[in-house]
């Protein structure tokens, strides 16, 4: 085996091309670049990926739930205020029916003429016949 002549490619280089025949006037080799595993680079890959996934999906179930509190927070206000309401309702009724009974009970034979005597008015008389 002579030293002036490579057949084939160096150890630890990937380069195919032929080398020269002349040892002494071969050009040094290129430094290469060391080898990175490919996981570490598929994960990169990945992590920078699925974070903005995760952060949509995050940031989706917050404004779910801030929803969800504003929309159980209106609907208990809605619920106070149907109540009061209804409260208010119920008093309007019940002060019309005061007041129909009391309109009832100014209309009366006997409230009328309580009413005709307070104002001077004398129960007449049979009339008579000529």
């Amino acid at each position: 085996m002579s030293t002036g002549t490579l057949t084939g490619p160096r150890p630890g280089t990937t380069s195919a091309r032929p080398a020269s025949r002349d040892a002494g006037t071969r050009r040094p080799a290129a430094p290469t670049r060391p080898a990175t595993k490919p996981s570490t680079r598929t994960t990169d890959t990945r992590a920078s990926g699925t974070a903005p996934f995760v952060l949509l999906i995050m940031v989706l179930l917050t404004g779910g739930l801030v929803a969800t509190l504003w929309l159980s927070t209106a609907a208990a206000a809605d619920s106070y205020r149907l109540d009061e309401a209804r409260q208010v309702a119920r008093d309007l009724s019940e002060q019309s029916e005061r007041l129909h009974r009391d309109v009832e009970a100014a209309q009366s034979a006997p409230a009328l003429a309580a009413a005709a005597r307070a104002q001077g008015m004398v129960p007449a008389g049979s009339p008579r016949c000529w």
